[in-house]
């Protein structure tokens, strides 16, 4: 039941769908849904900015989801249905032989004096500017 997590998440799953028709003051965009089939067509300005009139036009499992659930229970009803794993054991916990625990990695170069740097070259710039 994939329509049930557009229904859960909130936003659809969209990519542009067709060529960009004119129209008379601008384009029609079309966008479909990867997951729920909806269809979303929109007026666009000839500069790629949306002008409005938004249209929406769904599938008919969608439009079942929609009248059988809330956003909470479609969550719900997704989470139940779901496959569940269970997160790997932390390292000294559980078969010591499987040492895949998880572990803390140190991040990229740190940089140190980065504001007494920044300071002195503000500094030269305005004896250069002087």
């Amino acid at each position: 039941m994939t329509g049930l997590l557009c229904r859960a998440l909130g936003p659809h799953a969209l990519k542009p769908d067709g060529p960009l028709v004119v129209i008379p003051g601008g384009l029609q965009v079309r966008f479909v849904c990867m997951r729920c089939h909806t269809i979303r067509r929109e007026r666009w300005d000839t500069r790629g900015r949306y002008a409005g009139g938004r249209r929406y036009f769904h599938d008919k499992t969608y439009k079942g989801i929609l009248e059988e659930y809330d956003r909470l229970g479609a969550r719900a009803a997704w989470v139940s249905g779901a496959e569940k794993v269970h997160a790997p054991a932390a390292k000294g916990q559980g078969d010591e032989s499987n040492a895949q625990g998880l572990r803390l990695v140190q991040g990229g170069k740190k940089r140190r004096g980065g504001a007494v740097r920044a300071h002195k070259r503000a500094g030269t710039q305005a004896r250069r500017r002087a």
